[in-house]
């Protein structure tokens, strides 16, 4: 099953970079007025980082991936399915945390990129 950005196939060889660098729950500490602590936590349901790397001498995108991948971020606050190694999510871009998207090419003149696109679950 390939990787997919909502009806774009993303190159096999992209790397998920922060997949294993977050934590599915969080935690808060408070000190009470009596000098106790307080402990809370909750599991995370949504807002994982999702960033996707095309790297140099890795995975490449062309030309055509690159601008539907544009037209993409450029659409405020919609939500695309990302389909990774057979999981399925709902990802939006991180427009919180730009440049969302940054792409280069691997030389000049050439229709093959390399680059990031940084995503949340929602």
């Amino acid at each position: 099953m390939p990787n997919t950005l909502g009806a774009l196939t993303l190159p096999d060889q992209m790397l998920w970079t922060d997949q294993y660098s977050w934590s599915p729950a969080a935690g808060q500490a408070q000190r009470t007025i009596a000098g106790g602590l307080a402990l809370f936590t909750q599991s995370m349901i949504k807002g994982r980082p999702v960033t996707l790397e095309a790297a140099d001498g890795v995975a490449w995108l062309t030309q055509q991936q690159v601008d539907d991948i544009m037209a993409m971020a450029a659409q405020p606050g919609a939500a695309f399915t990302l389909s990774w190694e057979g999981e399925m999510s709902t990802v939006r871009f991180a427009h919180h945390a730009p440049p969302v998207v940054e792409f280069s090419p691997i030389m000049p003149l050439a229709d093959q990129y390399t680059g990031t696109i940084k995503l949340i679950t929602v």
